[in-house]
């Protein structure tokens, strides 16, 4: 149930980000630069964090749980198909970041503005560094190798909790670039204009949805292990 009310959560920012994006930021049509020329659309940049970020990673991290938030226990007949689902999700978490970076690279080298000067664009190269990395651990201990189950158990804690990490770092990049772009329409429209205000709205959202993941991820993992006649002791001893 706690997976399916994420996801809705998810689908949610996704229309408020579309109708945003196609009701106040001009859409998804070519810019016109100083010079006459065009440029690929800001917003391409926004739509393709967001579904790296959000989706693909949100998918990933989730992808070894049941509807219910409680992880499939070791053995399990899903568990090579979820294996599968998780290193594909990263995958194209990587490829979506990368060239979300690439278009806002090209946007801003056409209209001559500077690169990597705020905050936002530091957390975002770090956060989609780290997604690299951890794709790359992840693939050749866990898929390419076939580890020794001894050094993946040991490994295994690192990469969850690293993963859970790197997510709630790319919610954060999400929420800075959100209002980084809101100071700007500020500047143009005002404080309280709609687009200022929905895009408030959107990076509003995304705090219920990360408290929404963080307890998904707190749901014990042993739920599934613990027979349902053992004793409140026994329970503690485990």
């Amino acid at each position: 149930m706690i997976i399916l009310v994420k996801r809705i959560g998810v689908a949610l920012f996704f229309i408020l980000l579309f109708v945003w994006i196609s009701q106040h930021l001009k859409g998804l049509e070519a810019e016109k630069t100083k010079n006459g020329d065009t440029t690929v659309s800001f917003n391409w940049h926004a739509i393709l964090m967001s579904v790296s970020f959000l989706l693909f990673m949100g998918e990933g991290v989730f992808a070894f749980r049941q509807g219910n938030g409680v992880k499939l226990e070791p053995g399990h007949a899903d568990r090579p198909f979820r294996k599968n689902v998780h290193m594909v999700s990263m995958g194209l978490a990587i490829v979506s970041g990368a060239v979300g970076l690439a278009l806002i690279g090209v946007n801003h080298n056409d209209h001559g503005f500077a690169n990597f000067y705020s905050v936002h664009s530091w957390f975002g190269v770090a956060t989609l560094g780290l997604v690299a990395l951890q794709f790359v651990v992840g693939f050749y201990f866990f898929w390419w190798t076939k580890a020794h189950q001894d050094l993946k158990k040991r490994l295994i804690p690192f990469h969850r909790i690293g993963g859970q990490m790197i997510f709630f770092a790319g919610l954060c990049t999400m929420a800075l670039g959100i209002f980084e772009k809101q100071t700007f329409i500020s500047k143009g429209l005002g404080n309280w204009s709609a687009s200022s205000m929905w895009a408030g709205a959107l990076a509003l959202l995304l705090l219920p949805l990360a408290m929404l993941m963080g307890f998904a991820f707190a749901i014990p993992f042993e739920a599934d292990f613990v027979p349902i006649a053992a004793s409140p002791a026994d329970r503690l001893d485990r």
